[in-house]
C-alpha cells in the first residue's frame, strides 16, 4: 500500500516542481523530496489547449456513488481570466465506469501527470 501524497506545480514557463511526501512500506515514517524540472512552455500550451478542448472550465462529475478508498486528484488551473480548481469525489472509479466528464477529468490530469517524477521515477 502507498499512502504517498504530492503537489505537482506547474508555471507558464515550463517549470514543473513536484513535492512529494512518501509513505509505503518500509518507509512508513515518511521521506520529504523536491524534485524540479523544465518540460518548457510548449508543454504548458498543450495542456492549457487541451483543457479547452476538455472543456475544464465547465466540467461537472456528477454521480450517484462515492467510492471512498479511491485516491484523490485535484486540479487548479490558471489561465488569463480563467481560473479553476476541481476535484470531483471517486473520479478515477467513474471514468472507469464510463462517465464521460470523469473521462475527461482524469485524460487531463495523465497529461499534466506525464511529465512528473513521481511516482515513476
Amino acid at each position: 500500500m502507498d499512502l504517498s501524497s504530492w503537489k505537482l506545480t506547474l508555471s507558464t514557463s515550463g517549470t514543473l516542481v513536484q513535492e512529494i511526501n512518501i509513505s509505503r512500506p518500509g518507509n512508513w515514517q515518511g521521506e520529504y523530496r523536491r524534485e524540479e524540472r523544465n518540460v518548457g512552455a510548449e508543454f504548458v500550451a498543450q495542456v492549457l489547449k487541451r483543457a479547452d478542448e476538455l472543456d475544464f472550465w465547465n466540467l461537472k462529475v456528477e454521480t450517484d456513488s462515492i467510492v471512498t478508498d479511491m485516491p484523490s486528484l485535484r486540479l487548479a488551473i490558471r489561465s488569463g481570466d480563467k481560473s479553476r480548481v476541481f476535484a470531483p469525489e471517486s473520479v478515477t472509479f467513474h471514468a472507469y465506469d464510463g462517465n464521460e466528464n470523469a473521462r475527461r477529468f482524469v485524460e487531463l490530469w495523465k497529461l499534466i501527470h506525464s511529465r512528473a517524477p513521481f511516482p515513476d521515477d
